[in-house]
């Protein structure tokens, strides 16, 4: 016999049992009443179940591999929508295997028990099963889309290579505007001398933009513009010099140590200000300050901006440490 009628014999073969298959599930069938038939699984439909199987487990391993190999990296849907696929996948192929379907069944015939008790037009049992079971699972399928897109968003965030740090003397439209909201001068205010590192220009150029900047909050500058200076301790970012009082020190000091002395004014609002700013004001003194001037001198910048540590309270103290500055002097 050759290949064609081997062939053709069992295409033939396969139509008698599909009719075969037909007859028999009818009911009331005087040929197959009693007699045990044996379910044969037709090779289309398991080459369809394996094709099925093999593409989610591919959707499972393999696209993961390939997005963590650079492939779709920074697509933070990728992953989700091929994850909701393989699980869609899998839904399908566990839902209509045969513990599945005849369960089903099962449950659909009862269902249609209850509708033919209640007398109805249509099958409500029935209905309501199917859309209680859709909405069910539709429901499962948008939290999982919703936790796995979240955590695919911060995922690619993390591996996003961070944007460009803000400087300390970065002056933009926004931090700007933040300056000149906390460089508001009081009312008994002191002259600033602004000054740099004279060997530093990017300082010098800082110190020009900052004079600027408290020309425009309101305060008093020093006509003599940016003063260049030596000092024997350089540091860097912003350091506020007062006139030093020679009476309370009367011997040099070694570099490490200095002096208390109570703030004023125009002192606390720069303080108040550069901190919340994120930039750590140092402290010195100079004999040779004229009276009533404050000297805002800048080093070189800093590499980065520092955290707020000021305590919660800080602004109620800063209101009472100038209220009482008012206080003594309207008594004076």
């Amino acid at each position: 016999m050759s290949r064609a009628d081997r062939q053709k014999a069992q295409r033939a073969i396969d139509r008698a049992f599909k009719k075969q298959k037909k007859s028999a599930a009818l009911p009331n069938n005087p040929l197959t009443k009693g007699v045990p038939t044996r379910v044969r699984v037709h090779p289309a439909r398991s080459r369809k179940r394996i094709a099925g199987w093999g593409t989610a487990i591919v959707l499972s391993i393999g696209i993961p591999i390939a997005i963590d190999q650079e492939y779709f990296r920074h697509n933070s849907y990728a992953l989700p929508a091929l994850a909701m696929i393989a699980l869609v996948l899998y839904l399908v192929l566990l839902l209509t295997t045969k513990p599945m379907v005849k369960s089903g069944t099962a449950l659909l015939g009862a269902c249609d028990v209850v509708d033919s008790q209640l007398k109805a037009s249509f099958k409500p049992t029935r209905i309501g099963i199917i859309i209680s079971s859709s909405f069910l699972m539709a429901g499962f399928l948008f939290v999982v889309w919703s936790v796995a897109l979240s955590a695919s968003k911060r995922h690619i965030a993390e591996l996003l290579p961070a944007g460009p740090q803000q400087r300390p003397y970065d002056l933009t439209d926004g931090r700007r505007a933040s300056f000149l909201n906390l460089l508001v001068p009081p009312k008994e205010h002191d002259i600033i001398r602004v000054g740099c590192l004279g060997w530093s220009d990017s300082a010098c150029v800082a110190a020009g933009s900052f004079l600027l900047l408290f020309s425009e909050a309101g305060w008093p500058i020093d006509p003599q513009g940016v003063y260049r200076m030596t000092t024997g301790v350089p540091t860097s970012g912003m350091t506020m010099v007062t006139l030093a009082d020679k009476q309370s020190i009367p011997k040099p000091l070694p570099p490490h140590l200095g002096t208390w002395k109570t703030m004023s004014k125009s002192e606390i609002v720069m303080f108040t200000a550069f901190t919340k700013m994120g930039m750590r004001v140092n402290g010195s003194s100079q004999t040779d300050l004229p009276v009533g001037t404050l000297g805002i001198y800048f080093g070189p910048e800093p590499d980065r901006l520092y955290p707020v540590m000021l305590p919660p309270d800080f602004d109620q103290f800063e209101k009472k440490a100038l209220s009482a500055h008012e206080s003594t002097t309207n008594a004076r």
